[in-house]
């Protein structure tokens, strides 16, 4: 009796292994499992995102004048631009003096035309086409050596 017992117990035991494996490959398993996968991907997605971000911001208050509590202002731009009351004046460009003891000479002209090269030689004629060379000879097939077989 108690053996009896122990293979219906064993046999039980059997089925619902084989049960949990079923159900472990089971399409909605497999489904949740890449679901999974790809909120993993998003999250890493998300957290790299972050993290630079966070290394740009670093990164900005390493420079000066960068402490991160201003902000940029944009101006308000009129769909009209605005008139002036009075004509801008710009001054007119300054007189540089030139440098001491660096006056260059003023240009001339040459004192003759410039010399136009010879032509060049005509170039060499082509070399004739090659003859074409007598076919390879065709290997002639040996007679194989028969050997006692299996």
């Amino acid at each position: 009796m108690a053996k009896k017992q122990r293979q219906l117990a064993e046999r039980e035991r059997r089925e619902a292994e084989q049960e949990r494996l079923a159900r472990a490959a089971a399409p909605s398993a497999r489904d949740r499992a890449v679901a999974r996968i790809r909120a993993l991907g998003w999250a890493i997605a998300a957290g790299v995102a972050a993290l630079s971000a966070g290394l740009s911001v670093v990164a900005a208050h390493a420079f000066k004048g960068h402490d991160g509590r201003r902000r940029a202002t944009v101006p308000v731009v009129s769909a009209a631009p605005a008139r002036a009351s009075r004509p801008v004046r710009v001054p007119g460009p300054e007189r540089v003096p030139p440098i001491v003891g660096s006056t260059p000479a003023p240009l001339q002209a040459p004192s003759s035309p410039p010399v136009t090269p010879a032509p060049a030689a005509p170039p060499p004629e082509p070399a004739p086409a090659p003859v074409p060379a007598a076919p390879a000879p065709v290997p002639v097939p040996q007679p194989q050596a028969q050997s006692g077989g299996s």
